[in-house]
């Protein structure tokens, strides 16, 4: 425990002990009590913070890279799954006294996931994401029904806040991500290469040049 922690924990036992008199007293002064009540609360906030944050450098540093492995059928690129990242992540979360849970909010058009890290000593953080349904395809047409485009807008939301909210990375599975660039990059099928070519053509002339420029 850190000098300040510690500070801080006296200062609380200290303040309960007089808490603990002033309840018992006869003549009780509602205003003094409920002030030093929202001392008290205070104070274990602040223990509580100082826990997360000291919890949090140590569990960082443990964190795993995850591996891509699973790939988009429609863009032939890899991807980690949300069950993968859970499954190389709780030991470690536990580990240090950590949970997520997730909060899920949604619209007409947009689908927000809200990752929430929460610690033993009752401190958490959280990072919200907010993406638009996933119903259309490369195509631009509907290639799931509304049910199927909400649960996979769901699935990216929450993945996409969580590596936000504990600064996950993600690697290829060689084992050699550090190096990833000093490799070639992966090649896109001929599928999902001809239905780009597709949309470009949809752009203006001027929008075809600022693509091709990219």
């Amino acid at each position: 425990m850190s000098n300040i922690a510690k500070i801080d924990a006296d200062q609380g036992t200290s303040l309960l002990s007089i808490i603990e008199r002033v309840a018992t007293s006869t003549d009780i002064d509602l205003a003094k009590m409920q002030m030093l009540l929202d001392m008290q609360a205070h104070i274990l906030s602040n223990q509580a913070r100082m826990a997360f944050d000291a919890a949090h450098a140590q569990m960082q540093g443990e964190l795993p890279t995850v591996l891509r492995s699973k790939v988009n059928k429609h863009l032939g690129s890899k991807y980690s799954a949300i069950e993968d990242i859970n499954e190389a992540i709780q030991p470690v979360l536990k580990r240090h006294g950590f949970s997520v849970a997730f909060k899920i909010a949604q619209t007409t058009e947009t689908v927000t996931a809200t990752a929430e890290l929460k610690h033993r000593d009752g401190h958490r953080e959280s990072t919200a994401v907010t993406l638009p349904l996933d119903g259309a395809g490369l195509k631009g047409g509907s290639n799931k029904t509304g049910v199927q485009a909400i649960g996979s807008t769901i699935t990216y939301a929450r993945r996409y806040a969580l590596c936000a909210l504990l600064n996950i990375s993600t690697g290829d599975n060689d084992g050699n991500a550090a190096h990833a660039k000093d490799e070639p990059e992966p090649e896109i099928s001929d599928e999902a290469r001809a239905e780009l070519k597709a949309l470009v053509k949809q752009l203006s002339p001027e929008g075809q040049q600022k693509f091709y420029e990219l």
